[in-house]
């Protein structure tokens, strides 16, 4: 029988106090490993089947597949399966790349069929990446009822017929869609964009989309991202000055369609966070570039307009490129340009990484050039009818040229030897001038990235390779 002095010290408080605060640290304990169990146990068997029949899918067109898929019941350990444990389902399948076939590379295959309604189950899919999947795909019938669906991508993969786009509209919470290279035809329905008040980022690049732009395009209250390029897209953009553009617009591409009438610049006076602008490859568009007195609010990275029909304003100004000082990008090629190079090139930006102004009918001195630009690497002025001299100093203004081509101009006197100072040039074409003089050895000898080196159809002497017996 237990002493008293036995019994006071099992049943004492501060004892009591012990055992009630280790059994509340084992229940704790042992609720965390359930928590453990179901977030890496949870997959519902509908998930699992769904997925399941996607796996059967791959194997039906002969395409190997993740080692993990099909050996549990448990399809939340598989590979590319993300499993949300706070709703225990899956959330964002990543299944890009998906398609191996055996045997053959994908270049030699076929598409293998696939339909979307395979992931109907997934009622709390958030992300679903089949990006380079090269899927047989026929409309976006088969996601309509995942309501938490944000991010799409379904890029180079292949649409079958002209609907494709008919549901789009229906998936309401979308945020990003990426359709890049999916064969998709037909044209955008203006309603299709109606319901979409989340959307962000549209990426429609390289289809064979037709007709006109849907105007609903330009009214999405949260675009950043628009991407329409190389396309068949025709008449019209539509937007004008009153159109409630949303000012989160950070990238707006429209090239390599075949657009008319003008754009204006001005329209986009409320984008804010605008960094890249792209109208190149439409011939029949005309841009106008005055801004009315005002200062634009945002501040341009990229700007190509090549191919278009520019207003020669963009030359003489006043228009607004002037105020962009961070511009990295400039291309206004094929422009029909006419005029001298403008100043504020070389003079307002010293941020700019590309130039090309090429194929225009400038005309002047290269004169403006002379101005130091540390980070220029490609500067392309060819087909114009420009003159002067190259800088004495053009190593020194422009050491991290990489490509500089001034073919096919009237550019004359000597090749600078200062050339030789840009240790990175890849490529060096003056050729259809009329340089005169001897070409410096240096230019064989001191540059160990130069590729591309053409002189021809000028008034060049001297030996050839400046006389080295052996070129290195």
């Amino acid at each position: 029988m237990p002493t008293r002095a036995a019994l006071f010290y099992h049943y004492s408080p501060k004892r009591m106090s012990s055992c009630i605060l280790l059994e509340t640290m084992l229940w704790i304990l042992c609720i965390m490993l359930q928590s453990m169990f179901h977030m890496t146990c949870g997959c519902v068997a509908e998930e699992t089947i769904a997925l399941m029949h996607l796996l059967s899918s791959l194997v039906k067109a002969n395409s190997l597949v993740p080692d993990s898929w099909g050996q549990s019941d448990d399809c939340c350990s598989w590979e590319r399966v993300t499993f949300d444990g706070k709703v225990a389902r899956v959330s964002g399948p990543d299944l890009t790349n998906m398609y191996a076939p055996i045997g053959k590379s994908i270049a030699e295959s076929e598409c293998w069929n696939l339909n979307l309604a395979v992931f109907s189950p997934l009622h709390e899919l958030q992300l679903l990446e089949l990006s380079l999947s090269y899927a047989c795909l026929h409309n976006l019938d088969g996601l309509q009822g995942l309501t938490k669906l944000r991010h799409l991508n379904l890029s180079e993969n292949s649409f079958i017929g002209n609907d494709t786009m008919g549901s789009l509209g229906k998936l309401a919470s979308l945020e990003v869609i990426n359709l890049v290279r999916s064969n998709i035809s037909g044209t955008l329905p203006n309603t299709a964009f109606k319901n979409l008040k989340n959307m962000r980022e549209l990426h429609l690049r390289s289809n064979q989309l037709s007709g006109s732009i849907p105007s609903s395009l330009f009214e999405l209250p949260r675009l950043e991202y628009l991407d329409i390029s190389e396309n068949l897209f025709q008449g019209h953009i539509p937007m004008s000055s009153f159109a409630s553009i949303s000012s989160a617009l950070r990238t707006l591409n429209l090239s390599g369609n075949n657009l008319n009438g003008a754009f204006h610049f001005f329209w986009l006076r409320n984008c804010t966070m605008l960094e890249k602008v792209d109208l190149s490859g439409n011939s029949d568009l005309s841009i106008d570039v005055k801004f009315h007195g005002l200062v634009p609010p945002f501040q341009l990275r990229s700007l190509v307009l090549s191919g278009c029909n520019i207003d020669d304003i963009i030359i003489v100004g006043p228009n607004f490129l002037g105020t962009q000082r961070h511009l990295q990008m400039l291309d206004l090629s094929h422009s029909n340009l006419t005029g001298s190079i403008p100043n504020w090139i070389f003079t307002n930006i010293a941020t700019l990484v590309y130039l090309d102004i090429a194929s225009n009918s400038l005309v002047g001195s290269i004169d403006p050039m002379c101005q130091h630009q540390s980070a220029l690497q490609m500067i392309n002025i060819s087909s114009n009818h420009l003159v002067g001299q190259l800088p004495t100093n053009i190593g020194s203004a422009f050491p991290g040229l990489e490509v500089l081509a001034v073919s096919n101009n009237v550019i004359s006197g000597y090749l600078p030897p200062s050339l030789c100072n840009i240790i990175d040039i890849i490529i060096v074409d003056l050729s259809n001038n009329k340089f005169t003089g001897e070409v410096p050895t240096c230019l064989f000898t001191d540059l160990p990235s130069l590729q591309i080196l053409k002189l021809s159809n000028n008034n060049l002497g001297g030996s050839i390779f400046g006389g080295l017996a052996i070129f290195p």
